[in-house]
């Protein structure tokens, strides 16, 4: 508990008091509006549309990511193999 020394200091913080009571009503208010408009139908749809288009694009992503490496192995695989292919050529040609 705070201790007031005189009448001022008391009005004052029942006036912040106040203040921050009101506050906290109108985003209570505030909240309880956007949760009722969350749960409108056409919301709730919206919602699971945005989600599954989510899902789907984390979906690509990681295909596309799979995808990329493969190829970037596959690119790796095929320069050893010339190289290799190139020797064998140079070592069979200059007997």
């Amino acid at each position: 508990m705070h201790s007031f020394k005189n009448i001022e200091q008391l009005r004052a913080e029942k006036r912040r008091l106040r203040n921050s009571n009101k506050n906290l009503e109108q985003q209570i208010n505030q909240d309880w509006h956007d949760f009722k408009h969350s749960l409108r139908p056409a919301n709730i749809f919206n919602q699971v549309i945005n989600k599954t288009i989510e899902k789907q694009k984390e979906k690509n992503a990681t295909v596309q990511l799979i995808a990329d490496n493969v190829v970037n192995l596959a690119s790796k695989a095929t320069t050893v193999l010339t190289q290799k292919l190139e020797q064998k050529l140079d070592k069979w040609l200059n007997k």
